[in-house]
């Protein structure tokens, strides 16, 4: 049985000296839960066979979710990476569409820079964390720059492979 706990909270007041007495308190151990004011706390069960025990904390049931979004990465319950999948792939289309939209002078060089720049970040952000696990998943990345490489004239006739190539590019497998 795993137990994640997420919380968020704000200081209720914000001068120096009382950044340094929490500290100090956190440091030497003294509990300083009169000092924050809690806004979100809430339990993720991970796992099929996790019994999904109810928690409570100071006599508070915590709420339980599916999924949790921190630092740009969805976590869900059952571990699996396809939502994350699918809002990466979803923000890569909106900057390859805006990228389409503004740029009229779509050179090969030009092109594969913003393509590097821009939407590429995208598709590479913590992929350590979330990697595809499952083709269909690695084929909706894919997906994104198979549409890229279709928007430039002077290689769209080519093979996907020799595109790659002549824009310098890799696949994301």
């Amino acid at each position: 049985m795993t137990l994640k706990c997420w919380h968020k909270y704000t200081v209720m007041q914000s001068d120096e000296k009382f950044y340094k007495k929490i500290w100090i308190n956190l440091l030497s151990g003294q509990k300083v839960a009169n000092v924050f004011q809690y806004k979100e706390v809430y339990v993720i069960h991970v796992g099929r066979t996790n019994p999904r025990f109810t928690y409570t904390m100071e006599s508070q049931t915590l709420d339980t979710f599916d999924s949790e979004k921190d630092l740009g990465i969805t976590i869900s319950s059952d571990l699996k990476s396809s939502n994350q999948c699918i809002q990466v792939c979803n923000k890569a289309s909106k900057m390859l569409k805006m990228i389409k939209r503004t740029i009229s002078y779509k050179t090969p060089e030009i092109m594969a820079r913003l393509y590097k720049t821009l939407v590429t970040p995208h598709l590479e952000y913590c992929v350590s964390v979330w990697s595809p696990h499952y083709t269909k998943e690695e084929e909706l990345l894919e997906r994104v720059q198979h549409r890229f490489n279709r928007m430039i004239k002077k290689v769209c006739d080519k093979d996907y492979l020799d595109r790659l190539n002549e824009l310098n590019l890799w696949t994301l497998e």
